[in-house]
């Protein structure tokens, strides 16, 4: 019985464990504005926001509600510029800083992190 309580003992411990509380957009949102603020460099390309999230959390940035997080923000920006009449668009994620130019970073250099 005791062998038995090990083996399972071993089991459970290999096991991935669940995420303990999901994260919503919001969340992320602040969380990659903290780590802007610690790694500027992750405000010009998506694998060095990657690079950063996964340096500051321990965990890889959650992507598929990364996107979504900046496909949101986008959309609500071209709104507010469309809405206001203003022939200067508003200020951007990008411009803000907040996030990077491009969600693929095709454009930017994306040699590795923390190089200039």
């Amino acid at each position: 019985s005791s062998q038995r309580s090990s083996v399972l003992a071993s089991l459970a411990s290999a096991s991935p464990r669940p995420q303990e509380k999901k994260l919503t957009e919001e969340q992320l949102y602040k969380d990659v504005t903290e780590v802007v603020k610690i790694y500027p460099e992750a405000a010009f390309s998506l694998v060095q926001l990657q690079n950063a999230y996964f340096l500051h959390f321990k965990t890889p940035l959650p992507l598929q509600l990364y996107m979504s997080l900046y496909d949101k923000l986008s959309r609500a920006n071209v709104a507010a510029t469309v809405a206001a009449g203003s022939q200067v668009p508003a200020k951007t994620p990008e411009a803000s800083g907040l996030l990077p130019d491009c969600p693929s970073g095709a454009h930017k250099s994306t040699a590795g992190f923390g190089r200039h």
